[in-house]
């Protein structure tokens, strides 16, 4: 089985930018986020969305990659939002205790 290579795109979506993750988010890659992250607080104020749902890995440094951009975003007064948050990545938040702070909701049960 290959890894899913890591890969970044930032799309313009109703004024909203939304920075699209692929594969693995860890010490090695987070940096590399955060040079996609950084720019898009400065642009119009439609918000900052971060789409985890090709994220196939999500380490400590991946958290606080989404903390470190999340209260930039709170200070700059630019909503934030997750998008597309599959299963082990939800895990991960809830983990580390960040469900309610990245506004989760609680999963559905069958």
């Amino acid at each position: 089985m290959t890894a899913t290579p890591f890969l970044c795109e930032v799309v313009d979506v109703d004024d909203r930018m939304v920075v699209i993750i692929h594969g693995e988010v860890d010490i090695a890659t987070a940096p590399s986020v955060l040079q996609y992250l950084r720019p898009a607080l400065g642009l119009p104020p439609g918000g900052l969305a971060v789409d985890v749902g090709n994220v196939t890995f999500l380490d400590s440094s991946g958290v606080h990659m989404l903390l470190t951009m999340r209260r930039a975003a709170v200070d700059q007064r630019v909503p934030f939002t997750l998008l597309s948050i599959t299963e082990p990545t939800r895990r991960v938040l809830e983990v580390c205790g960040l469900s309610e702070l990245f506004g989760l909701e609680p999963p559905t049960r069958s």
